[in-house]
């Protein structure tokens, strides 16, 4: 598989390389645990800094993947937050289960990747 090619279904990614974090950079991964069993059914994983976004999202989905709409947003600065997230989210399956349905996750990660993205835009006080 080549850099930056995505797997297909049947295939395994055996490697991931990372380039060294920008200056600035907020990164990280979070999640949203089920109360009972503790299991993520909503995560999230970013690396934002200025001039580059990326956005990952899994446990709602059913396969991870970008959030290409919010990253062009956070970018450029054009339209709004929740409709980049709208857009995006028009083009995921969602998956729900006995601990969480697809319309619960679909919410729960909207409202994280909303927060996220506020706590890391907020001034350092």
């Amino acid at each position: 598989m080549a850099s930056g090619q995505v797997c297909q279904k049947g295939e395994l990614a055996t490697r991931v390389d990372l380039k060294r974090p920008r200056a600035g950079a907020a990164q990280g991964y979070r999640k949203v645990k089920h109360a009972a069993i503790g299991w993520s059914i909503a995560s999230l994983a970013f690396n934002i800094s200025p001039g580059f976004a990326r956005l990952a999202v899994s446990g709602a989905t059913s396969i991870p993947c970008r959030l290409e709409h919010v990253e062009q947003h956070l970018i450029t600065g054009d339209g709004s937050l929740n409709d980049a997230i709208e857009a995006d989210f028009e083009r995921v399956t969602f998956e729900g289960d006995s601990y969480a349905s697809a319309s619960y996750r679909k919410k729960r990660l909207a409202v994280l990747v909303n927060r996220t993205i506020e706590e890391i835009s907020a001034p350092a006080s």
